[in-house]
């Protein structure tokens, strides 16, 4: 997850060998969910958050092991 705050393009890339992604959910620190990217099928991918709003967020990424991994993101 990089940059980490971020103003409006975060990348994200899965650390697990030969895995790819397969969804990122984002959700605000109270557990609403706000974004969803679908159908990344590869092991790195770039997300436009400059529709969030600053703050912290989680970000949950699926790989297509079903394996998951949560990360804080913060918005500047």
């Amino acid at each position: 997850l990089y940059p980490n705050p971020a103003t409006d393009l975060v990348q994200i890339s899965s650390n697990i060998n030969s895995s790819n992604i397969e969804s990122i959910l984002i959700f605000d620190v109270l557990g609403k969910f706000v974004k969803k990217v679908d159908a990344v099928n590869s092991n790195q991918t770039n997300i436009d958050v400059s529709e969030l709003s600053s703050g912290v967020y989680m970000v949950e990424v699926v790989t297509d092991n079903k394996l998951k991994q949560v990360k804080k993101l913060v918005i500047k």
